[in-house]
């Protein structure tokens, strides 16, 4: 970290923000819910994400402006090539990349689950086909078999061994079932919601490739607006940590308005407006990150595009950022900004390439999020960590690689539900099939899990349906159950 990191944490810290107006108890939002004002938190970002947006569309910009501008191009392009090629060669991940572009995919597990449970399952996978068999045993005897099936149209469970009929669930009709259901039996109008929602994301893409291409394209033309633009002049060199030693590094310094930035993030709201995929894929982001149970849920909650436009009219009102570049031997040493309430300090300190150790951290005036990754190679194998810390909770994963025969192994620790996991992975067919082994998982010290996971795409079983009576979920009656109970427990017992 930098040697004044301690200071800019405390520069960094602002005064309690109040809650912008249309977000009080007037607005939309009821009393009794408080999601987090995600202007907090995209304000904040914002010299990040612009920042990011740049590193982006670097290699297109590069040789289109000034001399100044150039080399801040030329060295961010020379960081991430040289590192890109590097990281290919040291991991080799040829032979796993293209295993399932053909969407055609297979599973099979031997799981032992907490020491007294085995678990083995079979998942077989066609573009919108889907089937899966578990078998769930206790201390080596046969308690639970399953058969899944699903496609667009249906879903069918099946439990041979314990029912002769098969559960089944209509998908076109699933809204109008589910509400039907929710209010003759009382169902939680939240849960309906979320079983509404994951029926419709799993039917259809969540993403289409073309009209993601689009946005993508169209926040890079935004940028690209912004590069054009920007002010460029040369800063005071810094000795930093480069390959090992402390090196004397040129420094350049880009100024971006904030009518700029606006206008980053009001391309961003325009896409989201018009782009059905981008906009399911931002809500899809936003509900996960503020907690919410469904997407529905979150757009009751919130707006994106007007909290987009909000944030760039608060933009429009902030003065310059300035964002501090480091080079050294034709690469980045480090990347600077400290606006306001934001500090961001992205130190590259090189090694086998640019990118082997580094340190990315970033400060706002709630949180503190630090990056971490070093690398080396001892003997035949090449190591490389991983620290990523939040707000005090700590995540490190750890992997090696076997130069001579290709083999991972890896371990995670999280210190907030004192999870570990231990395992590796091993190519048994290059192209075509590899092996997962889970060697523990453990949370607050007791062992959740172990076994080996085998995925392929060279498995030409046909995906088939389970046997037996169809019965509609959602039309079975109270006396329906009590006779599918009665008739499961019989078979558990004979």
């Amino acid at each position: 970290m930098g040697e004044n990191m301690d200071e800019m944490k405390k520069d960094a810290m602002l005064s309690e923000n109040t809650m912008p107006s249309g977000m009080d108890n007037g607005g939309n939002t009821p009393a009794d819910k408080k999601p987090k004002d995600l202007i907090k938190f995209i304000i904040p970002a914002v010299v990040c994400a612009v920042l990011v947006l740049i590193l982006i569309c670097v290699t297109v910009a590069t040789g289109v402006f000034g001399n100044k501008r150039d080399v801040i191009l030329d060295a961010l392009g020379k960081t991430f090539s040289e590192s890109a090629k590097a990281i290919g060669d040291t991991w080799q991940m040829d032979g796993y990349e293209d295993m399932f572009s053909e969407e055609r995919a297979y599973m099979e597990a031997d799981l032992t689950l907490a020491d007294s449970m085995q678990m083995e399952m079979e998942v077989n996978m066609d573009q919108d086909l889907y089937s899966a068999y578990m078998d769930i045993g206790y201390y080596g005897f046969s308690i639970l078999e399953a058969d899944l099936y699903v496609d667009e149209y249906e879903v069918l469970l099946g439990m041979p061994g314990l029912l002769e009929k098969v559960f089944y669930v209509d998908r076109t009709t699933f809204d109008e079932d589910i509400e039907r259901v929710a209010l003759e039996y009382g169902l939680d109008e939240t849960m309906a919601e979320a079983l509404k929602t994951l029926n419709m994301e799993s039917r259809e893409l969540v993403t289409d490739n073309e009209e993601m291409e689009l946005a993508g394209e169209q926040i890079k033309d935004a940028v690209l607006g912004i590069l054009k633009k920007t002010e460029v002049k040369k800063a005071d060199s810094k000795k930093l940590m480069v390959d090992g030693k402390k090196r004397s590094c040129k420094g350049y310094v880009m100024t971006i308005t904030g009518r700029q930035a606006a206008d980053v993030i009001l391309a961003c709201r325009d896409i989201y407006e018009s782009n059905t995929a981008f906009q399911n894929y931002i809500n899809q982001v936003l509900t996960g990150m503020e907690g919410y149970v469904s997407v529905n849920e979150m757009l009751m909650y919130e707006d994106p595009a007007g909290t987009l436009q909000r944030c760039a009219d608060e933009l429009m009102e902030e003065g310059d950022t300035e964002i501090y570049f480091y080079v050294c031997k034709g690469v980045l040493a480090q990347i600077y900004c400290k606006d306001k309430d934001v500090v961001l300090e992205w130190n590259i300190e090189g090694g086998n390439f640019p990118l082997e150790n580094m340190e990315f951290f970033l400060s706002t005036d709630s949180s503190d999020f630090v990056f971490t990754r070093t690398g080396s190679v001892e003997g035949d194998m090449y190591l490389a960590d991983y620290e990523l810390e939040t707000d005090g909770d700590e995540l490190v994963f750890s992997v090696e690689k076997s130069k001579r025969d290709g083999d991972f192994c890896f371990n995670l620790l999280y210190d907030y539900y004192e999870m570990v996991l231990e395992g590796g992975i091993k190519e048994t067919k290059p192209g075509s099939e590899f092996t997962f082994t889970i060697k523990t998982f453990e949370v607050d010290g007791e062992e959740i899990l172990r076994g080996d996971i085998l995925f392929s795409n060279d498995h030409e079983d046909e995906i088939l349906k389970p046997e037996g009576e169809k019965v509609n979920v959602m039309d079975l009656t109270e006396d329906d159950w009590y006779e599918i109970l009665w008739e499961i427990s019989d078979n558990l017992y004979y």
